[in-house]
């Protein structure tokens, strides 16, 4: 970065040159880091305290069909459903004290109204001397592979029942077989 003057003293002129390339490098990894944010299809959510949401990401407003306008300033727990919204008290007090919230699943309500299961994780957010200022979620829709997984237990259920209909089935032919062959004889 170069700054110069023009003329302090007749024929003279301050110029200063300053080093900025690391300020340029970190420009550029918070210009990375904000691309992943806003390109990801994860719900990126960033609350205070009080648990009033500060950031919401393009991912979080496909998934929940809010926009960042509707919901900045309202209360995280506008998403869960009127049971559960205790619970987001008792994680954001875990996460006060620095507690890190792993891969929590939960039912959270979109704007239409459908209930839809996430895998959530909470952080804490920190300030530069450490302290704890906000909480960050992440949440990712489960809802589609929990009905996958629900499908593949009913037809695993189903052909452990067709198994022990076959065998139930044999055990019932073998003695009329012997009542058959003895009919016959």
């Amino acid at each position: 970065e170069y700054a110069s003057t023009a003329n302090i003293i007749p024929g003279r002129h301050l110029s200063v040159l300053r080093d900025i390339t690391e300020r340029r490098r970190a420009e550029a990894a918070i210009r990375r880091l904000a691309a992943i944010v806003e390109s990801t299809d994860d719900a990126i959510i960033a609350c205070d305290l009080d648990g009033k949401i500060t950031d919401w990401n393009p991912g979080a407003e496909r998934l929940f069909e809010y926009t960042p306008q509707e919901v900045v300033g309202r209360s995280i727990a506008l998403l869960s459903p009127a049971a559960q919204r205790g619970e987001v008290d008792g994680v954001l007090a875990r996460v006060k004290h620095g507690d890190h919230v792993r891969s929590t699943e939960a039912k959270r309500v979109k704007r239409s109204g459908t209930v839809i299961e996430v895998a959530i994780t909470f952080s804490p957010l920190k300030d530069a001397h450490g302290q704890v200022v906000g909480v960050s979620k992440i949440a990712r829709d489960i809802t589609e592979a929990r009905r996958m997984q629900q499908r593949l237990s009913i037809a695993d259920r189903m052909a452990s029942i067709g198994t022990l209909a076959a065998g139930v089935a044999h055990e019932v032919n073998n003695p009329l077989a012997y009542v058959k062959t003895n009919v016959d004889f």
